[in-house]
């Protein structure tokens, strides 16, 4: 009797398990949950002009991309979730090419799905913007190539460009055809703490953080063709209206919350854009177990560099709709910082502003001094920096240039769709399992002394 006791109680353990283990192992497009990240914050694909010239090529398609156990299918350029980063210097001519790899039909409406190229902030010449023919479109299944030439004289900083869909803007903003176009800086007139912070020379310290409300889906609620790009095979009305109500979430270079490992006393100079077109963004830094924040400068607006790095107004920055802006940032106290993000439409009263956490800054002991931000900005008042100027043109400098081509700083993870999240559900599986082992092990042995 004891012994069939002992039977029907480890039948229990292991229902009870099996509950256990499908429960944490459940999210799925039929059993959604919120979205998790907490990957390395990894770079986007960069293309560096190389003496004097970049050609790159762009495919645009529309791909299922995964966050999470989230598949969304949203236009991309080569399968990529964080578009091509480009990056040239004044002088350089860039040939971009477009591919447009979708079918007229593919939004099932009366758009054409015709697609131009658009560079934003930069300073072309009249006779580039005629040959430029940013207002030429790509016809579906066509290619067309689009030139244009960095004046001489370019000012440096962060820009951007866009490919416009004449299809719904949100689904093409949702997608991540927005990206990072660096005019990198000329050492000649760039102070030295400048320098040691940014490419080309530095590229370790140069980060860029491209935001996107791609998963904030409460606006794209009612809006035609946007269940379309959501992978709701399996899918019941329930499943759909909870997304748009919980998944909520701005992506960093196409991750959710990543994080960035710095030492303490270390700048980094980040490169933020705001790819949504009506919200405005407010940042901010701080470590939210001590409230202890970091030493933040702005130091360029919309690709133009300020007179002197400008401590944060009230502790903040404000990114509006379509803009980049240029930090340096410095923790010295160890610890993880938040960088957060309140989201807000400005063209809408009613709009309730909402706090979004985005990255996560891991600040670590590497007994690093405290790096010195540059006192000045100004063209006019910059030190002549022939020296490294000349180390510029050398040839080992313009070899680093060209190895830096088409390097993928990716993590693992996410190279393969795979989220750190995802490993650790794989070892909750096997702690889960393990204790139903064990468990039954000790009941057996019970068992087998009692008989």
């Amino acid at each position: 009797m004891k012994l069939q006791f002992f039977f029907a109680f480890l039948l229990l353990i292991i229902v009870i398990a099996r509950d256990i283990f499908a429960s944490a192992t459940s999210c799925d497009q039929q059993n959604p949950c919120r979205l998790r990240g907490g990957n390395v914050l990894s770079q986007c694909q960069s293309y560096v002009s190389h003496r004097q010239f970049l050609r790159l090529t762009l495919n645009v398609d529309v791909i299922t991309h995964r966050w999470d156990w989230l598949k969304l299918r949203q236009l991309s350029y080569k399968r990529n979730r964080c578009p091509p980063t480009w990056r040239l210097l004044p002088s350089d001519t860039a040939s971009i090419k477009l591919v447009n790899n979708m079918t007229p039909n593919i939004n099932k409406d009366s758009l054409t799905n015709v697609m131009k190229v658009r560079t934003h902030g930069l300073q072309l010449s009249d006779e580039d913007l005629i040959l430029n023919a940013q207002d030429h479109g790509v016809e579906p299944g066509d290619a067309y190539t689009y030139s244009f030439k960095i004046l001489p004289d370019h000012p440096s900083g962060t820009f951007w460009y866009e490919t416009e869909v004449e299809a719904p803007v949100y689904n093409q903003f949702s997608s991540g055809l927005i990206g990072a176009l660096i005019v990198e800086d000329n050492p000649d007139s760039t102070p030295f703490e400048l320098t040691d912070v940014s490419c080309p020379i530095n590229c370790q310290h140069d980060v860029i953080m491209l935001f996107s409300t791609n998963l904030v889906m409460k606006k794209y609620r009612g809006k035609p063709g946007t269940t379309q790009y959501l992978e709701t095979s399996g899918w019941n009305k329930n499943v759909i209206e909870w997304s748009f109500q919980n998944i909520d979430a701005i992506t960093v270079n196409g991750q959710i919350q990543p994080t960035l490992t710095m030492a303490r006393g270390q700048i980094k100079r980040i490169r933020m854009i705001n790819s949504d077109r009506e919200l405005t963004l407010e940042l901010k830094v701080f470590n939210v177990a001590t409230g202890e924040t970091c030493k933040t400068r702005e130091i360029a607006f919309d690709g133009i560099y300020l007179d002197e790095p400008r401590s944060l107004l009230n502790g903040k920055s404000v990114m509006s709709p379509s803009s980049t802006l240029d930090w340096l940032i410095r923790c010295d106290v160890p610890g993880n910082y938040s960088m957060v993000g309140n989201l807000r439409n400005d063209q809408d009263s009613e709009t309730d502003e909402k706090p979004y956490f985005l990255t996560l800054l891991e600040v670590v002991e590497f007994g690093i001094e405290n790096s010195k931000f540059p006192t000045t900005l100004d063209k006019q008042k910059r030190p002549k920096n022939k020296e490294l100027n000349n180390k510029l043109n050398d040839e080992e400098v313009l070899k680093k240039r060209s190895k830096f081509q088409e390097i993928v700083m990716k993590t693992k993870a996410d190279k393969d769709g795979e989220t750190k999240n995802d490993k650790e559900e794989s070892s909750n599986k096997f702690g889960y399992l393990g204790i139903v082992v064990i468990v039954s092990i000790l009941i057996l042995a019970a068992a087998y002394k009692l008989q």
